[in-house]
């Protein structure tokens, strides 16, 4: 009995170890391709950055200034590039993590999903070759309704996406990460203006109209 007992407890000593390790690190991390990616750092956060040998954050949201100030004692480089729904910038920021060494960077927002992602499909885009909707398929939210929202602008701009392997959806998202989403489309005006400006950007203008009776039905979306 004394024997089980003392197990049990080491099994749980074992749980709460694992639990404050997952814990450790902000929500949404992941590693991405060359670099880092999640939602927004806290202090805690900075000496584990250090011992996985992270040296520059990118910021797309402000970094608070404590947050700031410990990783500057920790001897990082800090980029703040906040952004809203255009991907202002975008060049420099790849320019920047470009540059650094592999796995040395952490690119963040606030939850480490949409504008994250946005700009995480950039990379994909720029540095890894692959064309517009694979990218934003790769980082987007796996939810039915958000693919529904992709394929809505496929059509916008005469491009079949139901060809697409389902594998590939969110594969750099949180949500398979163990984290929260990904990048959202259908389901509130500022994540499609997210999306669309990334392909404004990457493609051009869209071919056809947008549906308005399709794009009025994203806040019930469900």
């Amino acid at each position: 009995m004394r024997k089980w007992i003392i197990t049990a407890l080491c099994s749980i000593g074992m749980a709460l170890c694992c639990m404050q390790t997952a814990n450790a690190l902000p929500r949404n991390f992941r590693n991405v391709d060359t670099f880092f990616v999640g939602a927004m750092p806290d202090e805690d956060d900075i000496p584990e950055f250090k011992a996985l040998g992270i040296e520059t954050i990118i910021s797309l949201h402000r970094l608070p200034p404590e947050v700031q100030k410990m990783a500057e004692m920790q001897g990082m480089k800090l980029y703040s590039f906040p952004l809203r729904t255009r991907l202002l910038h975008i060049e420099e920021i790849m320019a920047i993590m470009r540059k650094a060494p592999a796995n040395s960077v952490y690119l963040h927002c606030l939850h480490g999903a949409d504008r994250t992602g946005a700009v995480t499909a950039y990379w994909l885009l720029s540095e890894r070759n692959y064309d517009p909707f694979s990218a934003l398929i790769s980082v987007l939210s796996p939810k039915p309704h958000h693919l529904k929202g992709l394929y809505q602008l496929g059509r916008e701009y005469g491009v079949c996406l139901r060809q697409l392997p389902l594998r590939e959806v969110g594969v750099y998202s949180g949500a398979h990460n163990g984290g929260l989403e990904g990048l959202k489309i259908y389901g509130g005006e500022w994540y499609t203006r997210l999306a669309r400006n990334f392909l404004a950007i990457t493609i051009g203008e869209p071919y056809y109209p947008s549906n308005k009776k399709f794009w009025n039905k994203s806040d019930n979306a469900k």
